[in-house]
């Protein structure tokens, strides 16, 4: 008799960027777990985004920390200091970013993510404009995923896939309506829900994620 084994599945199917990016986000995590408070006071107010630094961006007086400033625009979804916030976005990233970046192929995917991720910092800088609060948390990359699945849904054919794909962006806008009435008696007094953050990233997904263009194969010439 002969036994055939069947191939091992890995324990987390997920494409190489969208499961590097969930390693970082929790080994960052894991970071301010256990380093000591001084160390994650300092990494957190270097990769987080800040309103009144912008302040000086914007009147020339931050001078070399111009550039370290602006790149908290990218930096600040790195960061989850509560285990709830990063299991949310892992979990969301493992399940759609997944299919994303099937999708979309890792450079459109990589786009996907920095741009969605700039528009939510953007658009949560702009609502909190020289504001003393603190900015983390990937929840832009997680909703330009979600916009960019419903913008592949809308280039699909079939109706149900265009229903689908109204579904999810009027999930996401009810839910940010509902989370800028409540938000803060859901997530505790001493923390807001960044929904305007969570809504700029919804946007650059609609925009980024266009579906991939099918090559059409070649003209044959008869003779």
């Amino acid at each position: 008799m002969t036994s055939v084994q069947s191939p091992r599945q890995p324990i987390v199917n997920a494409p190489p960027v969208t499961f590097a990016l969930c390693l970082a986000l929790c080994g960052l995590w894991g970071f301010f777990q256990l380093a000591p408070e001084e160390w994650t006071y300092v990494v957190l107010a270097r990769l987080s985004l800040f309103p009144p630094d912008f302040l000086a961006v914007a009147s020339g007086a931050a001078g070399l920390d111009t550039v370290p400033i602006v790149a908290t625009l990218l930096t600040h979804a790195l960061v989850h200091v509560d285990g709830l916030h990063l299991l949310v976005n892992v979990g969301f990233l493992l399940a759609i970013g997944s299919q994303c970046e099937r999708a979309l192929g890792v450079p459109r995917y990589v786009l996907l993510l920095l741009g969605a991720t700039v528009a939510g910092g953007a658009v949560q800088l702009a609502a909190d404009w020289g504001e003393q609060v603190v900015v983390y948390g990937a929840s832009g990359a997680v909703s330009g995923c979600l916009g960019a699945l419903a913008r592949l849904a809308f280039g699909g054919r079939l109706p149900a896939a265009r229903r689908f794909a109204l579904a999810i962006v009027g999930v996401v806008v009810l839910t940010n309506i509902l989370l800028a009435l409540v938000g803060g008696d859901l997530v505790g007094a001493d923390a807001q829900v960044a929904w305007q953050a969570h809504l700029g990233g919804l946007a650059a997904g609609l925009l980024f994620g266009w579906p991939p263009r099918r090559r059409s194969p070649p003209n044959l010439d008869k003779s």
